[in-house]
């Protein structure tokens, strides 16, 4: 999240390096990140001035690549709000493999783990269940995600926020970013990301051989892991 004391019309050609860059530009009529694209690790180049950056984690797999050059002497925030995924014990071991990698790859991220609120996930898509992934069950469950973050960042008064949620194939970007935006008020505001751009998911993939991270074969929530297995089911008849 970046204070908005520090962003200017002149930031607007400032190239911003990381595991993401372009450059990213930031529009002078509304301050959004445009023009993502993935870059290889080696070229990472961290740099800290008076601002700072925070983007809500995803779960492994889907969250590893999209890290942008911050600006602010506490480094970028990682808000690790993942109720939907189950059980317990999943939760916890991304969460381990998410440290991991930041550890390896000597990033100074500071990360927040949120609360494990398995019931409130489950409240939030009660009559949902059946309907299948890309349907408003997944719809419910990232509007539930991007509005805690968005109170996360309210809270501490981050002027931006944003999510890594959109570098997935299987996630629905424009309804990301619908909700993102839905959220955002004058003093705390939303970044527009769209990590599949510029073949991120590939990037993501290399990524996580180069480190052999954990990957889970299944999105998160207990209902996915019957959907998965359904579709196993089917192939191994075909």
């Amino acid at each position: 999240l970046i204070k908005e004391s520090q962003i200017l019309p002149s930031f607007s050609n400032q190239t911003f390096y990381g595991i993401v860059n372009k450059p990213i530009n930031i529009t002078d009529s509304n301050n959004t990140f445009i023009n993502y694209r993935i870059i290889p690790v080696d070229n990472l180049s961290v740099e800290k001035t008076n601002n700072s950056l925070t983007v809500n984690g995803k779960k492994k797999g889907c969250y590893e690549m999209p890290y942008v050059r911050y600006f602010g002497s506490d480094g970028p925030v990682l808000f690790y709000y993942n109720p939907n995924i189950y059980p317990n014990d999943e939760f916890k071991k991304r969460f381990k493999e998410q440290q991991r990698l930041i550890q390896e790859m000597k990033l100074d991220i500071n990360v927040i783990e949120g609360l494990y609120e398995y019931d409130t996930y489950l409240k939030n898509i009660k009559g949902l269940e059946k309907n299948g992934e890309r349907s408003k069950r997944c719809y419910n469950c990232y509007e539930l995600r991007i509005m805690k973050t968005f109170e996360y960042a309210k809270k501490y008064h981050f002027d931006y926020y944003t999510t890594t949620l959109s570098i997935s194939p299987y996630k629905n970007s424009e309804w990301i970013n619908e909700i993102g935006f839905k959220y955002q008020n004058q003093n705390c505001r939303y970044l527009y990301s769209n990590f599949k751009k510029e073949n991120g998911y590939q990037h993501s993939i290399k990524l996580s051989q180069e480190y052999k991270l954990y990957r889970q074969d299944y999105c998160g929530c207990e209902f996915s892991i019957f959907e998965h297995q359904e579709v196993l089911n089917k192939k191994q008849i075909l």
